[in-house]
């Protein structure tokens, strides 16, 4: 599976979330979810990619994006998941770890990149 598959299967999960799904990813890893990041530069710094992960409160679906491509790239995920990725998304797994998390949105975006 080439990394422009991982990115239009992760299209089609971030498609497919309810707001109760994200609710409940929020509640899961601990942060708030937002809808866009405030633009670089501003006063806060809470949400600036410059904040060690474990400080960082929000996340976005480019975040979560980002997590499911890195997630799908995994070799493991992908021969363990291969035969219901294409069906059910619910079975690809959040973290309960913030710094775990934001660990494979810096590798999803490296390979969205």
């Amino acid at each position: 599976m080439d990394n422009n598959s991982l990115y239009k299967i992760s299209q089609k999960f971030i498609a497919d979330l309810t707001p109760q799904n994200i609710d409940q990813i929020a509640k899961t890893i601990g942060l708030t979810f937002i809808t866009k990041k405030d633009p670089e530069g501003n006063v806060c710094l809470a949400n600036s990619p410059e904040v060690r992960p474990e400080f960082r409160e929000t996340f976005t679906l480019l975040d979560l994006q980002d997590y499911f491509i890195a997630i799908l790239h995994s070799k493991i995920a992908r021969e363990n998941n291969q035969e219901f990725l294409n069906i059910d998304f619910s079975q690809i797994s959040i973290p309960t770890d913030t710094v775990e998390f934001w660990k494979f949105v810096e590798l999803g975006k490296e390979l969205r990149q």
